[in-house]
């Protein structure tokens, strides 16, 4: 798989319909208001901003490669689980760790490190307008 299909598959997951649906796939499974889902989120969105800090310190201890494999099982593994739970109609706070796992999972793999690969394939000199088309082109 080529960087630019890695770039792509990182944006094809699912990453931004959890993150701004997650409040209506919250309400779905049952939490009993809006106050509580939200207040969820908000967890949600904590954790989206502190676990791309871990995968900073592990990407060159456990390498690229295993980290983005990590990150991609984990993430189709929740969101199997949370289609799994829909399915069955047993919903509830569940939903919300199956979330918190998809979350991480990709903060560890395919959030930060998709960047970092993209970034190291140009050389020092066109790395600055190359990551701009690179970015343009996802």
């Amino acid at each position: 798989m080529t960087c630019k299909e890695r770039a792509i598959f990182q944006q094809i997951t699912g990453i931004n319909t959890i993150v701004y649906y997650s409040p209506a796939i919250l309400r779905m499974s049952g939490y009993p208001s809006a106050k509580a889902a939200t207040l969820a989120v908000a967890v949600i969105g904590v954790a989206n901003v502190l676990v791309p800090n871990v995968s900073v310190f592990l990407v060159d201890r456990l390498g690229r490669r295993f980290l983005l494999f990590l990150g991609t099982a984990g993430m189709a593994v929740s969101l199997g689980l949370v289609g799994v739970v829909f399915h069955h109609q047993s919903a509830g706070t569940v939903v919300f760790y199956e979330m918190i796992g998809y979350i991480v999972s990709f903060g560890i793999g395919l959030g930060p490190v998709m960047w970092l690969l993209i970034s190291e394939i140009y050389p020092t000199k066109i790395r600055g307008q190359a990551m701009s088309l690179a970015t343009l082109s996802v």
